[in-house]
């Protein structure tokens, strides 16, 4: 199956490389639709960064993308124990419906593999030349998938690698409030409710088996060349469901901004950062209880009226985020609303 997503990644690159010789008119697509996929907070519901312009009546917007990440962490203390060990890929499936022009339903599907990997000796050679830290890595064998975490000597969890699974789902509404004007220019708005269905399996690491909740506010300015975005958040996270521990939840709030340059009608240049709060309870350990913050860098390509290609690197800026995380991805746009006949205004 790793290598049936391995064909479907390089296809994807093929087809926007092929189809991005074509011509067509820029559009503001909205922010990178990275999300953090740290293991542990792939379980429970994070802020992903949504367009605060709705995709109009009828309209169907459609993402496939394909996310290749690698994770090290390992803590402890007296009372909790984590090991993440692994590089994962992650099919993301997401799907945007214009009720009409001010309601807009949203469906995230994410398929994740998780494996041993083959990068560990790369990314040690990489932080040693920038000579910056490798988080231990060195101490572990290389490219050995580890996936465990224990509270009070009880298993939270037990992943399960080279096997593709359901996560959990995301079912979003957005409602489009009225635009303001602002430097000559409309800051749009909308309001985003999300609830995260407890799809993935939980004592293998695919999901917490509880359903959560979100609020976010998407908003952004676009001005000729410069789009600017922001989205503050909060999510109401269950207590999760493990195989042996008793592990709660915490309320989480989250802030993301970031910034686009329309270079000219075919290339966006992008970069922004997403932060959220720890989702779990405290557990003593600064790396784990300071939250998770994210840069992710990139550019979005205009192959045609209906389709663009996105690309983005992300990087952590705290330890409960991979240590990298690519990004490809192709959107579709379905207009279904029938075309004018004759007599119809226009």
């Amino acid at each position: 199956m790793n290598a049936l997503l391995g064909h479907l990644f390089k296809v994807l690159l093929a087809v926007a490389l092929v189809l991005g010789t074509g011509a067509s008119a820029g559009s503001d697509d909205g922010p990178l639709q990275t999300t953090n996929r740290f293991p542990l907070h792939m379980l429970v519901l994070t802020p992903r960064p949504t367009n605060a312009e709705l995709p109009g009546r009828a309209v169907l917007e459609t993402t496939f993308a394909l996310e290749y990440s690698s994770t090290y962490f390992d803590d402890h203390n007296s009372r909790w124990d984590f090991l993440i060990d692994m590089e994962m890929m992650v099919g993301d499936i997401s799907m945007a419906y214009g009720v009409n022009d001010k309601l807009a339903l949203r469906l995230d599907i994410p398929l994740i593999s998780m494996q041993d990997g083959f990068l560990d000796g790369f990314l040690q050679n990489y932080h040693d030349l920038l000579g910056v830290p490798n988080y231990g890595r060195e101490n572990r064998p290389g490219d050995v998938y580890a996936y465990r975490v224990t509270k009070d000597d009880r298993v939270w969890l037990l992943g399960k690698n080279d096997t593709l699974r359901l996560g959990d789902v995301r079912v979003s509404t957005q409602i489009a409030l009225g635009p303001l004007a602002l430097g000559g220019h409309s800051l749009n708005s909308a309001v985003l409710v999300t609830l995260k269905l407890p799809t993935g399996d939980a004592d293998s690491g695919a999901g917490s088996g509880r359903y959560d909740a979100g609020l976010f506010l998407p908003m952004q300015w676009c001005g000729a060349r410069w789009s600017f975005y922001l989205m503050p958040g909060a999510i109401w996270v269950n207590d999760p469901q493990t195989v042996d521990a008793e592990v709660s939840a915490r309320k989480s709030i989250s802030l993301f901004t970031g910034a686009a340059y329309q270079y000219n009608h075919r290339w966006r240049w992008l970069a922004q950062v997403n932060y959220y709060s720890s989702p779990f309870e405290a557990s003593g350990l600064n790396a784990m209880d300071g939250g998770a913050l994210e840069l992710s860098i990139g550019f979005q390509r205009t192959l045609s009226h209906s389709l663009y290609w996105e690309f983005a690197f992300c990087e952590d800026l705290s330890r409960a985020v991979p240590d990298f995380n690519i990004r490809s991805g192709l959107t579709w746009r379905f207009d279904n609303r029938p075309a004018p006949g004759k007599g119809d205004v226009q």
